[in-house]
């Protein structure tokens, strides 16, 4: 008598996917979207301290304005570099 084969399962690891185009993305641009993430607070920052500074507020208020300016500008070019892929 024979025995037929029973169908074969299915895989059930399938095959992994290419990996994103981030992962594959060349370590100098990487390192450029960073600087280019720095560059912007540091232009950031002084322009909030002489705006502060202009408008009346004193010293101590325009250089926490400038730590403000930095990190939000820095981490708002960062977020957007995030969603472009370059990081």
């Amino acid at each position: 008598m024979a025995t037929s084969t029973p169908p074969a399962a299915p895989d059930p690891m399938p095959a992994p996917e290419p990996a994103p185009a981030a992962d594959r993305m060349p370590k100098t641009v990487k390192v450029m979207a960073v600087v280019i993430s720095v560059l912007s607070g540091m232009v950031a920052a002084p322009v909030a301290f002489l705006l502060t500074r202009h408008y009346g507020g004193a010293p101590l208020t325009g250089i926490g304005a400038s730590a403000s300016g930095f990190l939000g500008a820095a981490g708002f070019v960062a977020w957007i570099e995030e969603k472009l892929h370059l990081l």
